[in-house]
């Protein structure tokens, strides 16, 4: 090739087969002109937007030219902003497809009480890009607002679809009125424009123009719109040479051939030609380029060159055959076919059928590896390709990224979800909807707020649990006791960039900045303060200063972001410049331009598999190509149209002379043609695949994509796709996870640590086998020293810090005692009035009842059943207000709630102020601690073994005491509880309820009477009582009102449910020969014994052996703790399970169905339990 090709008219039309060359001859024209006249007139070369890269990359790979700056790589939108940019510099400005959007939901918002039938989803997110795109194909078909609102009014017409076209009328005609008075061009309008300044340029002499090309060469399209034939047309006629290339075998016949795969490009080189034959006086040149057997790029592949040359003209393959079919035009010996069928032939073609597109994907990726690792082919030299790259997008990430094989994804990327509009879009919600939390910490947790994100964690945890939401965040943040909170100066930092966004100053605030009314321009302007005080781009910088360790899809990633958001700002000023909105209307019309943005992504300059779709995907220098997903109606895909009208609405506008859709045949004609260019790709090697069912489990069928190739290739073979591979045959040990051998060896050794696995499997099954762990590897002990660590403070004499309720939680499950004391998992805390805050407000109400009345120097014994409850009114009223930073108030619930618990305390009272007539113990001390710091009782010290003990801290909701001159001082513990629970023998005999025999051996403690001011202390009871009423179901209205049933009701309700020593039971209840408890839960026989059913009335020794048993399981557990035994081994008793209010079901993950649960062992009497011990001795 010596320079460009020449023709008498200066336009030279070039069609050509796939493979024929057409690329290379206008590439190798444009190195020509560039090599021998670096320095002359403009070159142009127009290509799809995404092939300029790849073409600009196939010119430098020639090492004679170093660079060129006479040419230009141009899309049809680029080039119309460089005419523009260079013939029209002072042009009204063009808005982008977003700001379009961003328009059009303005005028939505505005008019949707003139819309009758989107009237009630005018407000709905996608409205607006469907409008988008109606509006776009009623411009591409020249009918205007005023067409459709004549449509409108046939009296023929369904109802429906006149109030469709009625309300489409309304906002197209606003919408045209709206860029008239803006002065605005819609973006579909850029290729008119640039015709039309190409056109003025053309006009002038030539000395005075400042557009003038040397030459032109278009390539890689199909079909051509009328605005870019128009432009073409306009450049042609000011450029000496220009060369048109194009895909098919033959120039357009006389007749339209509507069954041809040749139909798009037939219709289209016929316009041009149509178009340019006013440009010059001579008609254009035509050259076609012929299949060729030595040139071209099918010439290692005999099978791929039959494939394109018996495509339209389909004919069996005649090898491994020798004999030569008849019906094919082109000869055997052209094609350079064997001759004979002794010659080996490299197959060059598979198909392969898939069960879903999951295994496509998979056996894509072994085809991949396959062709690296054997056959040392390059990433760069692959592609996968398949119709709608959406549909196979997230698979083939997953899987690739899983065996570790690069791949770029030729696709605009979307940013919806980046850090800087997630900030943005955060940003705007704050101050529309008034800081909720979860718009808050979204634009904290972007990434591009400086602060660590351990502490935003803690800072997110404590609003939770505060309830810091709305206004809290502009008022100065305290803790309980009112000091400033920790998190007060990172809130005063964190506030400061919307200081500057809103500049307003904080100091000023003592609530919500104040909402303001914007203009586009204003709130442009105000984003970018946000962002500049934030330091965005700087770290935009930071990000893409590592792009291939951050995963990025090409270099420069975060930047382009920011030029995106930067452009929708521009567009924002453009469209909106001075018009005033309040921020609840901005909100919906910045949400709606951002929800469509997307970033151009640069094509490999990497060793990467290319995957990309067919129809945008423009690598030539492919040598092999996979190709996916040939299914019925998915390639080739159904014809489709983007719009608000159905397929009916388009045949009846189709009747009144308005076709807005392609026809449907030349719609499948390309369909047919993508299937062509798709099979023609590759050089070498070409793999295709179809799923038998989708992902959903919905059956598919091949494509008539597979019949045409079983047509030219009879005797090719589809292969069946079993992802269940050999060990042997696996490429990356990943796949391992799905050989035979290995899941048939973990099933024989299901417990085997990865350091004991068969030799014989490799050390890929022996990193396997760590990740296959079933739930049963939980039973193993942590070694001694691992719990030591955990569970105490040293290895050597661990001091175990402990409560009763997590000795309880051991007695249920070691392996949730784990999780919770060792491990120390807790769910997030919420503000929310959960069971747990309503406890700790009755507690505190209940502590504050008995404080009032030391300050006033009373007992509860002095107050009547109203005085207590009206005291207890009164202090509830007060503690609503201030308990837990307004809790109580935050809803009307709560506010409901607050006032039942404080009912259900006056109730309460009046009942134990009935009682203590009986009742002779006095409350002496409330919320008793011991262990803890600042605790008046010291710690419960329980020696475990020689070198470690348990040390208790609790507290003691409430200690009675019955002082006596003449013994030691009787003490009864009482425990609150929400709601009505007993002392159950068998549970208490296994441990699963140790809060009051603990707190009994507490008060045994012999410095713990001194420490109350007492001689000595003597336990006589331990009791539950609830503080909620459970009411008696009641026959009728009557029974339900009657005073005395009600006062019995209350009594039952609230009666003490525990364990006593009976020799004490007249101090208990000083009612004279009563055999039944109403305070007190007893029923005595008329001997004055207890009955059977009341066995937590005890002997003294019962009584002492039911606190000694107690720290003979503690003992146990200590020791199981100790040797680090916590398997998972809950119980059952019953129906009940610990798993049934368990926080950590998603840890263990048993199944409750089939697992085997431990049984509880049955209690034991005294001489039960001497006979049992006497047979271990």
């Amino acid at each position: 090739m010596t320079g460009m090709t020449r023709s008498e008219s200066g336009i030279t039309f070039l069609l050509g087969p796939a493979g024929s060359g057409k690329t290379y001859r206008c590439l190798e024209a444009i190195r020509c002109e560039l090599k021998n006249h670096p320095e002359g007139p403009p070159l142009l070369l127009i290509t799809p937007r995404q092939a300029t890269f790849q073409m600009e990359t196939d010119l430098l790979s020639d090492p004679c030219l170093q660079g060129f700056t006479r040419l230009q790589i141009l899309s049809f939108p680029r080039l119309a902003e460089f005419i523009l940019g260079t013939l029209a510099p002072t042009y009204e400005g063009c808005i982008s497809e977003e700001g379009r959007i961003m328009v059009l939901r303005s005028i939505l918002n505005r008019c949707a009480s003139q819309l009758v039938l989107f009237k009630q989803g005018s407000r709905h997110t996608g409205l607006a890009t469907e409008m988008s795109h109606t509006i776009r194909e009623c411009q591409h078909h020249g009918v205007t607002p005023a067409r459709l609102l004549e449509l409108s009014q046939k009296p023929h017409l369904h109802p429906s679809m006149a109030c469709k076209l009625k309300d489409i009328a309304l906002i197209f005609g606003q919408y045209e009125a709206w860029l008239d008075q803006q002065r605005l061009h819609d973006p579909d309008h850029m290729l008119d424009l640039a015709s039309q300044a190409l056109t003025q340029e053309r006009r002038k002499p030539t000395k005075d123009r400042r557009f003038l090309l040397k030459a032109l060469w278009l390539d890689g399209f199909a079909s051509l719109t009328p605005q870019e034939r128009s432009m073409l047309k306009a450049l042609c006629d000011l450029c000496q040479f220009s060369t048109l290339a194009f895909c098919a075998d033959s120039f357009p016949p006389t007749e339209k051939q509507l069954f041809s795969i040749w139909l798009p490009v037939h219709q289209t080189v016929r316009a041009c030609m149509n178009d340019l034959a006013a440009v010059h006086e001579l008609p254009p040149t035509c050259e076609l380029l012929e299949r060729s057997s030595t040139l071209g790029r099918f010439t290692d592949a005999p099978m791929l060159r039959w494939l394109e040359a018996s495509w339209t003209r389909p004919s069996p393959c005649p090898f491994p055959e020798a004999q030569p079919q008849s019906g094919n035009n082109t000869s055997q010996l052209e094609l350079g076919l064997p001759q004979t069928h002794q010659e080996p032939i490299q197959p060059s073609i598979e198909m392969m059928s898939c069960s879903t597109p999951a295994e496509e994907v998979a056996w894509a990726a072994r085809i991949i590896m396959r062709e690296t690792r054997e056959r040392g082919a390059r990433y760069k030299d692959i592609a996968v390709l398949v119709r709608s790259l959406e549909d196979y997008h997230d698979l083939i990430r997953h899987q690739f990224q899983r065996l570790e094989i690069p791949c770029f994804m030729d696709q605009r990327e979307s940013i919806v979800h980046h850090p800087l509009v997630a900030l943005t879009r955060s940003a705007l919600r704050l101050l529309a909807h008034g800081w909720m939390h979860d718009d808050w910490f979204t634009y904290l947790k972007s990434g591009l707020i400086s602060l660590p994100m351990d502490q935003l964690d803690a800072l997110e945890n404590t609003a939770i649990e505060r309830g810091w939401r709305g206004d809290r965040w502009w008022l100065p943040l305290s803790d309980s006791s009112g000091q400033p909170h920790a998190f007060e100066p990172v809130r005063l930092r964190l506030l400061q960039p919307f200081e500057s966004m809103l500049r307003q100053p904080m100091q000023a605030k003592k609530g919500l900045p104040k909402k303001q009314t914007w203009t586009g321009n204003s709130m442009s302007e105000a984003i970018r303060r946000l962002w500049t005080s934030l330091g965005v781009t700087r770290s935009l910088e930071d990000w893409d200063a590592h792009p291939l360790k951050e995963g990025l899809p090409h270099q420069d990633f975060h930047l382009r972001v920011l030029e995106t958001m930067e452009s929708l700002l521009d567009n924002l000023e453009m469209a909106f410049r001075e018009m005033p909105l309040p921020i609840h209307e901005w909100l919906p019309i910045m949400e709606s331009g951002m929800s469509h943005l997307s970033v151009g992504v640069v094509p490999p300059a990497l060793d990467q598999v290319m995957v990309g779709a067919v129809d945008r995907s423009r690598q030539s220098s492919l040598k092999t190509v996979i190709l996916l997903g040939l299914n019925e109606s998915v390639f080739p895909a159904r014809p489709s149209s983007q719009g608000l009208w159905d397929e009916t609405e388009r045949e009846a506008l189709e009747q009144e002379g308005i076709l807005l859709e392609t026809d449907p045949r030349i719609q499948l004609a390309l369909e047919r043609f993508l299937g062509y260019i798709a099979c023609t790709r590759p050089r070498k090697q070409l793999c295709l695949s179809h799923a038998r069912a989708s992902l959903s489990g919905q059956a598919l069928h091949p494509s008539v994509l597979i019949d045409h190739l079983r047509r030219l290739f009879p005797w090719l073979e589809m292969s069946t796709f079993d992802s269940r591979i050999l060990a042997d045959q696996a490429f990356h040990e990943r796949e391992l996870m799905v050989t035979r051998d290995f899941w048939k060896w973990r099933k024989d050794h299901p417990n085997v640590m990865p350091s004991h696995a068969d030799s014989r499997l490799g050390e890929s099954h022996k990193w396997l086998a760590g990740l296959t762990r079933s739930s049963e590897s939980f039973s193993e002990k942590i070694h001694p020293d691992l719990a030591a660590m955990l569970f105490g403070d040293s290895v050597s004499h661990p001091q175990i810090q402990t409560s009763v309720s997590r000795m309880e939680s051991f007695a249920e499950c070691p392996f949730r005692f784990f999780l919770h004391a060792g491990l120390r998992l807790k769910e997030r805390q919420t503000f929310e009035l959960d069971a747990r805050r309503m406890g700790i407000f009755q507690h505190h109400l209940l502590e504050s009842f008995h404080l009032t009345l030391q300050e006033e120097g009373k007992q509860w014994h002095d107050l009547t059943a109203g005085q207590g409850a009206e005291l207890l009114s009164h202090l509830a009223e007060q503690m609503i207000h201030v308990f837990d930073d307004g809790l109580l108030e935050d809803k009307a619930t709560n506010q409901l709630m607050a006032k039942a618990m404080t009912q259900g305390l006056r109730i309460f009272i009046e009942v134990l102020m009935g009682w203590m007539k009986h009742y002779p113990y006095e409350p002496r001390a409330v919320e008793l601690s011991f262990g803890q710091k600042d605790s008046l009782l010291p710690p419960w010290r329980l020696p475990i073994r020689q070198d470690a003990a348990f040390v208790f801290q609790g507290v003691i909701d409430r200690l009675d005491f019955l002082e006596r001159e003449d013994g030691p001082t009787l003490a009864v513990i009482i425990d609150y509880k929400s709601s009505l629970k007993k002392l159950d023998p068998t549970l208490s005999w296994n441990g699963l309820q140790l809060q009051l025999p603990v707190y009994l051996n507490v008060l045994r403690q012999p410095e713990v009477a001194s420490k109350l001011d007492q001689t000595s202390i003597r336990p006589t009871g331990a009791f539950f009582v609830p503080l909620k009423s459970a009411q008696e179901n009641c026959d009728t209205r009557d029974e339900a009102l009657d005073a005395h049933r009600v006062d019995q009701s209350h009594q039952s309700a609230y009666q003490h449910h525990g364990c006593f020593d009976m020799e004490a039971l007249q101090t208990l209840d000083t009612r004279p020969g009563s055999l039944k408890g109403t305070q007190i839960d007893y029923h005595l026989k008329k001997d004055g014994t207890p009955r059977k059913s009341s066995w937590q009335a005890m002997t003294r020794e019962d009584f002492e052996a039911f606190m000694n048993r107690s720290v003979e399981l503690l003992k146990r557990f200590g020791d199981r703790l100790l040797q680090g035994d916590i398997p998972v081994e809950p119980y059952r008793h019953g129906q009940m399970t610990p798993c049934q209010y368990c926080d950590y079901s998603s840890v263990c993950r048993i199944d409750t169905r089939t697992h085997s649960w431990r049984t509880l062992q049955p209690p034991q009497t005294p001489s039960e339990k001497e006979a049992s011990s006497s047979d271990q001795a």
